[in-house]
């Protein structure tokens, strides 16, 4: 993956402190229009797709990997909160914060908070360092092998299984596409799970399956 090469916390040369990095060459599944239309990815065979789908889970277990993120991203250090239930009430204050100024509600949401809560687990999985943003679309490729990791703003420390759960997600929604009958998902949802179980060598939390 690129690494950061300077960092230089001065604003003096650009206005605003900075870092340089190296450079990546690739592709990216694209979202307007999305990747299910045409494109690279689109003209991809099966075979190629599926070692695309085992890399880009590969990339989850070596995010997740990562020991004391939170010493790494000082960011991500301080809150007294469990990282579920960390990002569990943002997520519910971000909703919260949508409706401030015209009171529109939307029931789907509210009902799945409400489930969450219900079914709430006894022992969540440890909290690890989460990309926040997990899908093929925030991947560049250089062929089926990843080699950036892109949209960074949301990591978050929590359990794996959020990070999986988004990822699994994403690929749902892209099948939702009118044009999706034509380009199978990529990667499957049971496919995903069981690229992970294989990489991880244990069972994903009943909410993501």
């Amino acid at each position: 993956m690129p690494a950061v090469r300077w960092v230089e916390p001065a604003s003096g040369p650009l206005g605003r402190p900075f870092l340089v990095m190296e450079r990546a060459e690739g592709a990216v599944p694209v979202d307007n229009p999305p990747y299910v239309f045409g494109g690279w990815l689109y003209e991809t065979n099966d075979d190629e797709r599926a070692a695309l789908g085992r890399a880009s889970v590969r990339v989850l277990a070596e995010i997740h990997a990562i020991e004391n993120p939170a010493s790494r991203i000082l960011s991500l250090a301080g809150s007294v909160l469990s990282g579920l239930r960390g990002h569990f009430e943002n997520e519910r204050a971000y909703y919260e914060w949508t409706r401030r100024d015209d009171g529109l509600r939307i029931p789907l949401l509210e009902k799945a908070f409400e489930w969450l809560e219900a079914h709430w687990p006894t022992e969540p999985s440890p909290d690890v360092l989460c990309w926040g943003d997990a899908r093929i679309g925030n991947i560049m490729y250089d062929g089926t092998t990843p080699v950036a990791v892109l949209d960074w703003e949301s990591a978050a420390l929590a359990p794996r299984e959020v990070d999986l759960g988004w990822f699994i997600c994403s690929t749902a929604c892209s099948r939702r596409s009118p044009n999706s009958s034509r380009f199978p998902a990529c990667p499957n949802s049971s496919g995903a799970r069981r690229w992970w179980r294989n990489t991880r060598g244990s069972q994903a939390s009943r909410c993501v399956t």
